[in-house]
């Protein structure tokens, strides 16, 4: 499963690029993130991991926390790996539902296009069950959201 949990004190929230959400076309605003050069939290260092803004509000250096981090088949490669979720203080706060759906659908659709397109040219069937295989793993991280 590419969603991970980890857990402890965050030592460094270190700096980051910022971009506004109205910079990327959706037109509100305050819908931003920022890809922070490194997050270090329980003895684990995650670099140029996304950040929503909401979350921002929460993760405090020096804080216990347990995140929720996804990174997609890739393993951050293509696409970037990013908080989904934080519990501070007996509080949990996650990104919207409706922005965690369209983000594992597009990419649900793109890998299973990519790799139904491949494996189905050595053979039909194989081309669905991997198609398959990549709904079924997308639907396994939002499980996970939901549950976290």
């Amino acid at each position: 499963m590419s969603m991970t949990v980890y857990e402890g004190e965050v030592s460094l929230v270190g700096a980051g690029t910022w971009t506004d959400g109205a910079a990327q076309g959706n037109g509100t605003g305050g819908q931003g993130k920022t890809i922070l050069s490194v997050l270090e939290i329980g003895g684990q260092s995650l670099r140029k991991i996304i950040m929503p803004d909401y979350i921002s509000n929460y993760l405090q250096q020096g804080k216990q926390s347990t995140l929720l981090i996804g990174s997609g088949l890739s393993q951050g490669l293509i696409t970037r790996p990013f908080i989904a979720a934080v519990k501070v203080d007996g509080k949990t706060y996650k990104e919207s539902d409706g922005m965690l759906i369209f983000m594992l659908a597009t990419k649900a659709i793109l890998y299973a296009i990519l790799f139904g397109v491949i494996l189905g040219a050595f053979f039909a069937p194989l081309g669905l069950v991997a198609a398959g295989a990549v709904f079924y793993y997308h639907f396994k991280d939002y499980t996970a959201f939901k549950s976290f």
